[in-house]
């Protein structure tokens, strides 16, 4: 199991990154892999090879709508919106699942825009009732600005 708090970390995360180029390169044809790669280098805030990755995916299979979505959150995170956009268009009916606009929004929030993140939350709780994840994703960030607000407060006095 991979643990931060474990002294070999640097470690195991450098083992991690190895086995992730060495699956890009034994399967670089794989639009699946290279979408599920360019999550994992997104995840460790590897833009540069989460777009890579993501790219890839999609020249492999440009109808492929969840890799337009994973590279479209990949662009948002570079400030790349006009891009990440024509990506979204293009990801057709996948670009609209719950679990996709969450990815979206998440990327905005990861970015520090978190008021387009609430919005799409927002929206998601509105369209999915359903869709937990939207209420905790909310949750937390109304946490985080009464935790600002707080701190302000404290400051002022």
């Amino acid at each position: 199991m991979f643990d931060l708090q474990n002294p070999d970390a640097s470690a195991q995360a450098r083992a991690l990154e190895q086995a992730a180029e060495r699956l890009g390169a034994e399967f670089p044809h794989s639009a699946v892999l290279q979408a599920a790669l360019a999550e994992f280098w997104l995840n460790r805030q590897r833009l540069k090879r989460a777009a890579e990755a993501a790219q890839k995916a999609v020249q492999l299979h440009p109808q492929f709508g969840a890799a337009r979505v994973v590279l479209a959150a990949v662009l948002i995170r570079m400030r790349r919106d006009e891009e990440a956009a024509e990506h979204l268009r293009a990801g057709g009916p996948a670009a609209t699942l719950p679990a996709m606009r969450n990815h979206v929004a998440v990327a905005y929030a990861q970015r520090g825009d978190l008021e387009r993140a609430a919005e799409i939350w927002e929206q998601l709780r509105r369209d999915h009732p359903e869709f937990e994840t939207a209420r905790a994703n909310l949750a937390v960030l109304e946490g985080h600005r009464r935790t600002r607000e707080a701190g302000g407060k404290n400051e002022r006095r």
